[in-house]
């Protein structure tokens, strides 16, 4: 069942209704942690989807911190979790530390998924070109 909050929260994401997203994931997530206690697979996905979630909502610095300490640090291999980290980073001015983030993804994230590193080459190349543009 508490997939189903994930899930929910996930096509609100989806539907650009972040707000509601975080309310629904919020919900699950203390669900969760009252039933289950800490769980490394269900945490990992309720926590990657609310880093998506901050990000969306503006709160970069949640975005960061909740992708590092809860989705990276758990598990560096899983697909997307170092995106929304960048991109927090980015729109937060530390362009340095997004290229540093996007690195570790192109190194460590998914590396059997094709299409997730070609998706992290992507946006590690875009923000290189940023890094150029400001003489970074």
């Amino acid at each position: 069942y508490y997939n189903h909050f994930r899930l929910h929260g996930h096509c609100l994401l989806g539907a650009n209704l972040s707000s509601e997203a975080k309310d629904v994931l919020q919900a699950g997530a203390q669900l969760v942690e009252s039933e289950f206690g800490m769980h490394p697979k269900i945490d990992r996905n309720f926590y990657a989807d609310f880093t998506w979630c901050m990000f969306q909502l503006g709160q970069y610095e949640q975005a960061i911190s909740i992708g590092q300490d809860a989705v990276i640090e758990m598990n560096r291999t899983y697909a997307k979790s170092h995106k929304y980290v960048a991109l927090s980073q980015q729109a937060m001015g530390r362009l340095d530390n997004a290229i540093t983030t996007m690195r570790q993804a192109v190194c460590y994230e998914t590396p059997w998924d094709a299409a997730n590193l070609q998706e992290n080459r992507d946006l590690l190349a875009q923000l290189l070109r940023a890094s150029e543009g400001e003489g970074i």
